[in-house]
């Protein structure tokens, strides 16, 4: 009986690994996607233009990018709308312009479709949207990145739930079927279980603000993950190293 539960909860820090490791990087390639495209030059006074871009397209598919150029005076203006995709100053990069004119107050959406053409390290694609600046009326800027991933054939949206699922019932399943082995009273083993829920929670917290497209807290949050797991080696490795001694 001891056997078969030690091969349980060996089972289960497996699969909590598991779950961990898609769950951390999935949000690391999000973020990625996101620093690749935000840390492109924009104007100092740019306001921000909201966009609306797909998480992840499959190789082959489309995704469609939306958005909203906005006047804020009372007066008509003409502002131009530029949109670049793909990895800057490359030959794959598409770059569009137009001037539209708007009433006061007035809105207006738009929208572009992009492919895996368009695609920068052949994983991501760069999307940036810039209302230029006319009259009194202010620029604003938009930018998001999109992965180029699919697996088993799924649409990118299909994949990123697939992939988002599957992690956390590792890590649920996981931390069930491990639990008998981490209630002990021994310190060391007190320890990895401190630092497997805090991985947990920090790595279902990166999932979600990855999503939102938060790439500065989510940089912040894998950081402090590479923190923890490096502390976790090093409680794995010290007990070794004095029993040596």
């Amino acid at each position: 009986m001891r056997t078969q539960s030690g091969y349980i909860a060996w089972l289960g820090m497996f699969l909590f690994i598991l779950g961990i490791s898609m769950g951390l990087s999935l949000s690391a390639a999000m973020t990625w996607g996101e620093i690749e495209t935000n840390l492109i030059t924009t104007p100092t006074d740019s306001k921000s233009l909201s966009l609306s871009c797909p998480w992840m397209i499959a190789p082959g598919e489309t995704g469609t990018i939306k958005t909203e150029i906005i006047n804020d005076l009372e007066q008509e203006i003409e502002p131009m709308v530029i949109a670049e995709f793909g990895q800057p100053n490359t030959p794959a990069q598409k770059r569009e312009s137009k001037i539209y004119i708007l009433g006061p107050r007035e809105t207006q959406p738009l929208q572009w479709r992009v492919d895996d053409s368009y695609a920068a390290f052949g994983r991501v694609i760069p999307v940036l949207i810039i209302q230029s600046r006319f009259n009194l009326n202010s620029p604003r800027t938009g930018a998001c990145g999109i992965l180029l991933f699919s697996i088993f054939g799924l649409s990118g949206l299909q994949t990123l739930i697939c992939i988002i699922i599957c992690s956390l019932i590792c890590i649920a399943v996981g931390t069930i079927l491990s639990r008998p082995y981490f209630s002990t009273t021994d310190e060391h083993i007190k320890k990895f279980a401190q630092i497997g829920r805090l991985l947990a929670i920090i790595t279902v917290a990166a999932l979600a603000i990855a999503l939102l497209r938060w790439w500065g807290l989510t940089t912040l949050l894998l950081t402090i993950c590479a923190i923890t797991i490096g502390t976790a080696v090093t409680e794995l490795l010290v007990p070794s190293n004095r029993s040596r001694s």
